[in-house]
């Protein structure tokens, strides 16, 4: 900070009270603005090293640390896998240590420009909750400990779509199970039940034709 002057003396005839007044008010601001005892300014601690402005002009402290404002690199590798209602993205470590977090855009169209903020990350995975059948574009950019933005990962936007609706696969299922080996097979088996020759059913009623002999037949 410049060399505080001082401010100048009163030297217009006021009243006693409002000069007496204004004195007051001239000490205080000396003392405040000079000396060991002076009033700390923003300036003073970005001057120190001790905090930064970032690019909205907010105060934010640095722990001692020398501040870096490069901007961060642009994520690598982003991939987007989908469940049934939740597309799981995953990018590379940017081994990036002034790294805050990290930015996820998303867009019903492969357009960054139309995307919209979602969330933020400090790791490097995101799940998006979405509805069943949903296709989206996404986008991540990192963002460092002194709030500067660095690059997208990419101008086109990374595809991820939810996995087919759960009654839609169990159709697929089912179709296919019908015309496996397995069902064949399984079928053969159980349609022997019904042979009319061998089958259980005529098993059962051989049994039952069968004809009891008296119980007088067992007594002396």
């Amino acid at each position: 900070m410049a060399n505080w002057g001082g401010l100048p003396s009163i030297v217009s005839a006021l009243p006693n009270d409002l000069r007496n007044f204004l004195q007051r008010v001239k000490e205080t601001l000396d003392g405040a603005m000079s000396g060991a005892s002076r009033f700390v300014t923003v300036g003073d601690l970005v001057n120190g090293n001790v905090a930064a402005l970032d690019t909205y002009g907010n105060v934010i402290t640095n722990n001692n640390q020398s501040f870096d404002f490069s901007p961060p690199p642009a994520p690598t590798n982003l991939t987007a896998a989908g469940a049934i209602t939740t597309i799981m993205l995953q990018w590379d470590d940017p081994l990036y240590a002034n790294l805050a977090y990290a930015e996820i855009w998303r867009a019903s169209v492969d357009n960054q420009g139309v995307s919209v903020l979602i969330g933020t990350s400090s790791g490097v995975l995101y799940a998006d909750s979405v509805d069943a059948q949903s296709v989206y574009y996404y986008w991540v950019r990192f963002v460092s400990k002194a709030n500067i933005t660095g690059a997208f990962n990419a101008i086109n936007g990374v595809l991820g779509t939810t996995s087919a609706d759960p009654t839609a696969m169990l159709a697929i299922l089912a179709g296919q199970i019908t015309a496996s080996q397995l069902h064949s097979a399984l079928g053969s088996r159980i349609d022997l039940i019904d042979t009319p020759a061998t089958g259980l059913i005529a098993q059962v009623g051989m049994i039952n034709s069968l004809t009891v002999p008296p119980i007088s037949w067992l007594l002396p």
